[in-house]
C-alpha cells in the first residue's frame, strides 16, 4: 500500500516538475551596474552565531585508557578497489553531488578530492547553491556573502510535513522587512562577469511578497511576487554578465530554496555540496518533491553519525528509512552512479565528574558508538547492493572498530578532541583513501 502511494506521488510530481520552469517561472530583466571595485558588507550586516552550552565538560580518554581498550582490537584497513563504471567518454563537464552531515559540510573532504583531480577551485562550479548563508560549519562555493535581518532555516530532516524542498534539503526564510542577502558569485577574485543568468528557487508563502534586487551594485529593481504562484523559479537576466547579487525583502515573506547559477565560462567539474551539521538520511523521505531536473553523474551519500547517536539504535527502523530514501532518489536520478559512505568511527568522551569517581570504565563503554557505526555500515553495504549502488566503508578505512582512538593518538592528529569529528588532516586523509579505492579521477577522465 505504501509503495503504491509513493508511485502515485511520484507520477503527480513528475508531471508537475516536467513543466516546472514553464508554469512556475517568472523572468525579469535587470540592468547590471558598472563593475564594482570591491564587495564589502555594511557594518549592520551580521551572521547568526550558534551558542554552545557545556554543562559538564568532557575529555578524551587517557593514553592508558586507549591502550587498554585497543589491546584486543584488531586493525582492519580498507584497500579493495571498488569498480564503478567508466565515465570518461560520456561527459563534457562531469558532475558530482555530495549529501551528508557535518563530516562533509566544511568541505575538507570534497576540497581534497578537487586537489587529487588536479583542479583548482576556479576550475569547479556548482550546479545548485544551497541557501545555507549564515549556517555555521557549512562551506559555500561563493567568494563571500553579507546577511542582515531575521533569517531562519527549515530543514527537511526535521520536517514532519510534506513541505517542498530543493535538492539541498534546506530553505532560508524571512518575514522581517529590510532583511537582505548579498552574494558574491566570483570563483576567482578578479573579474565581476561570473554569471550570465541566475535562477532563484522560491518556496511557497502565505502572502504576496515584494522584494528588490540589484546586480553589480546597479540600481535596485522592485519585484512583486504572488502567493498564488507557489514554488516558482525567479529568473534574473541582465544586459551583461554579473557577479554581485543583492536581494532584500520589502514586504511579505521570502522563502529561498536555493540558487541555480548560469556561468559565463564552462568549468571542468560541477560539484555540489549538500551537507549539513545534524543531517540524517531522513531528509529524503520528507522531500517528496525532489524532482527538480538536476541529475548528477555521481551522487555520494555520507550519513550515519547522527542516526547512530542514539544508544538505543534500532537497526530495522534505520534500514527501512534508508530503503525509502534510496527508493525516492533512484526514481528521480536513475542514471546517477550512487555511492554510500558509511559513518567514520566514533569514540567516547569521559565527563569530568565520572572521571573524578575513579571507577573502572568498562571496555564496551568506550566502543559503544563504534559498534553502532559498524552496524550502520553493514546495513548501508547491504542496501547499496540492493539498490545497485556502491559502498565505501569509512570506519574500516580508519582501522575498524576503535579506529577513532588510533587516529586521535596519531601524529599529526587525525581525530578531533570530541572524538566524533576528524581534524582537517583526518578528512584529507580519508579523501585520499576514498580516491584510492574508487579511482574517481581516472573514471571521470582527469
Amino acid at each position: 500500500m505504501l509503495l503504491n502511494i509513493y508511485k502515485f506521488f511520484y507520477f503527480v510530481f513528475f508531471i508537475f516538475f516536467s513543466n516546472f520552469t514553464l508554469a512556475n517561472s517568472l523572468s525579469v530583466f535587470i540592468n547590471s551596474g558598472l563593475n564594482p571595485t570591491s564587495f564589502e558588507c555594511p557594518k549592520s550586516a551580521s551572521i547568526k552565531k550558534f551558542q554552545t552550552i557545556v554543562a559538564d565538560p568532557k575529555f578524551p580518554p587517557t593514553d592508558d585508557d586507549i591502550d587498554f581498550l585497543l589491546k584486543d582490537t584488531s586493525t582492519t584497513l580498507s584497500g579493495s578497489e571498488i569498480i564503478i563504471p567508466d565515465l570518461i567518454n560520456k561527459l563534457i563537464t562531469p558532475s558530482i553531488a555530495f549529501w551528508g552531515d557535518s563530516h562533509l559540510s566544511a568541505g575538507f573532504f570534497s576540497d581534497r578530492l578537487i586537489d587529487i583531480f588536479g583542479l583548482t577551485k576556479s576550475d569547479v562550479t556548482p550546479k545548485f547553491i544551497p541557501p545555507t548563508m549564515g549556517r555555521i560549519g557549512v562551506n559555500l562555493p561563493i567568494t563571500k556573502y553579507c546577511q542582515f535581518g531575521s533569517w531562519n532555516f527549515e530543514y527537511s530532516f526535521r520536517s514532519s510535513s510534506d513541505t517542498i524542498f530543493s535538492p539541498s534539503l534546506v530553505k532560508l526564510n524571512s518575514r522581517k522587512e529590510g532583511s537582505f542577502l548579498w552574494l558574491d558569485f566570483r570563483n576567482d577574485t578578479k573579474s565581476f562577469d561570473t554569471l550570465n543568468k541566475l535562477d532563484i528557487l522560491l518556496g511557497p508563502t502565505d502572502s504576496d511578497t515584494s522584494i528588490r534586487i540589484s546586480l553589480n551594485d546597479g540600481s535596485f529593481e522592485v519585484i512583486n511576487l504572488s502567493a498564488s504562484l507557489t514554488n516558482q523559479v525567479l529568473s534574473i537576466n541582465s544586459d551583461k554578465s554579473f557577479s554581485i547579487f543583492k536581494i532584500s525583502l520589502l514586504s511579505g515573506e521570502l522563502s529561498i530554496n536555493g540558487f541555480i547559477p548560469h556561468y559565463s565560462k564552462i568549468s571542468k567539474l560541477n560539484l555540489d555540496l549538500f551537507a549539513l551539521p545534524g543531517a540524517t538520511i531522513k531528509g529524503f523521505t520528507n522531500n517528496l518533491l525532489f524532482t527538480l531536473p538536476l541529475e548528477y553523474d555521481v551522487a555520494i551519500f555520507a550519513f550515519g553519525t547522527n542516526e547512530g547517536n542514539d544508544t538505543n539504535f534500532n537497526a530495522s527502523t534505520y534500514s527501512n528509512e534508508l530503503h525509502r530514501s534510496l527508493t525516492i532518489f533512484k526514481k528521480i536520478n536513475p542514471n546517477s552512479i550512487c555511492i554510500l559512505i558509511g559513518p567514520p568511527d566514533r569514540g567516547v568522551l569521559i565527563s569530568k565528574n565520572f572521571r573524578a569517581q575513579k571507577r573502572k570504565i568498562p571496555r564496551d563503554y568506550f566502543l559503544k558508538y563504534s559498534k553502532i557505526h559498524n552496524e550502520i555500515s553493514k546495513i548501508q553495504k547491504a542496501s547499496a547492493e540492493k539498490f545497485n549502488c556502491f559502498f565505501w566503508d569509512w570506519q574500516s578505512a580508519m582501522g575498524g572498530v576503535g579506529g577513532s582512538y588510533r587516529w586521535f593518538k596519531s601524529d599529526p592528529r587525525l581525530m578531533s578532541k570530541d572524538l566524533i569529528h576528524l581534524t582537517k588532516s583526518g578528512y584529507q586523509l580519508s579523501s585520499d583513501l576514498f580516491e584510492k579505492d574508487l579511482k574517481l579521477k581516472q573514471k571521470l577522465g582527469f
